[in-house]
C-alpha cells in the first residue's frame, strides 16, 4: 500500500537511480544518523539524568526492540 502518486514514485525512482551507490550509501547512514538524534531527545525529554550507558541501551531497545 502507498500513498505516494505513481508518477512521483517515477520520478523519485529516477532520481534515486542517477545517484552512485557511495551517494545512496551516505544518504542512508544521514538518515540513520537524523533518527538516532530525535531518538535521543525523546528519551532525554523523558529522563533529563540519564546516564550515557543507559541512554544507549534505550537507543538500541528503540531501534531493535
Amino acid at each position: 500500500m502507498t500513498d505516494t502518486h505513481p508518477e512521483i514514485a517515477e520520478r523519485f525512482e529516477k532520481l534515486m537511480k542517477m545517484k552512485t551507490n557511495e551517494e545512496r550509501l551516505l544518504m542512508g547512514f544521514s538518515m540513520f544518523d537524523a533518527a538516532k538524534q530525535i531518538t535521543k531527545s525523546s528519551i532525554l525529554k523523558q529522563n533529563p539524568l540519564i546516564s550515557p550507558k543507559d541512554m544507549r541501551k534505550k537507543i538500541l531497545k528503540r531501534f531493535y526492540g
